[in-house]
């Protein structure tokens, strides 16, 4: 639980000015950050005369980090699906200012559609390229996928999907193409037409006796 205000007197020390010792639990009214000065981790704030707890100010798409008890420099780094430089950020004791700039997050930018096929994204940082149907992709895998860095934006791993109709070398007769797997030979008991895109194992339809 992150407290609004923490009493000054359990969090504070007194500090000498001019020749008096002013006692913190016992005069603030007299007290700024000159004379009487917050613990560690917590920040001075006047004329009302508390310590408050350093709490991490909250950053656009980012990872934010937790108030921990007894901490006062904290890092941000950006939440899944966007990328910046990771930074690291301390609370003054002294008048409650946080060193350094806030982290900037940047939308990661999503893939181009391949040709054929299309582009889904199962994750906040991550991106998919699946084939159409009746497609597959002749040179690897017909499906990959994509994460974004979320210090740097790349995409990896690198490359993209080619997508090519199942008969596109002239053996198309004879296979069939999902789009999410590679081509496949019609089951027995099946036949493909020639120049048929075929989608599914039922492939052109059934063989019949005598065919």
């Amino acid at each position: 639980m992150v407290p609004d205000s923490v009493d000054s007197t359990a969090n504070m020390e007194a500090t000498t000015i001019s020749f008096a010792l002013f006692p913190c639990a016992l005069s603030l009214w007299v007290c700024s950050y000159y004379c009487c000065k917050c613990s560690p981790y917590f920040t001075f704030y006047y004329p009302n005369g508390v310590c408050d707890a350093c709490v991490p100010p909250a950053a656009a798409n980012a990872a934010n980090p937790a108030y921990t008890s007894g901490t006062s420099t904290y890092s941000w780094t950006c939440a899944p699906g966007y990328y910046g430089t990771p930074v690291s950020r301390t609370c003054s004791n002294a008048n409650g200012a946080w060193s350094g700039s806030p982290i900037t997050c940047t939308a990661c930018a999503a893939p181009g559609q391949p040709t054929n096929g299309v582009v889904s994204k199962p994750a906040a940082d991550t991106w998919s390229y699946t084939c159409n149907a009746g497609y597959f992709n002749p040179s690897g895998s017909t499906t990959l996928s994509l994460r974004c860095d979320t210090s740097s934006g790349a995409l990896s791993p690198g490359g993209s999907v080619t997508c090519s109709a199942c008969n596109y070398d002239g053996a198309g007769a004879g296979y069939y193409c999902t789009g999410s797997d590679t081509r496949r030979p019609c089951p027995g008991g099946t036949f493909g037409s020639v120049g048929a895109t075929l989608t599914s194992p039922a492939c052109s339809g059934t063989c019949l006796a005598g065919e």
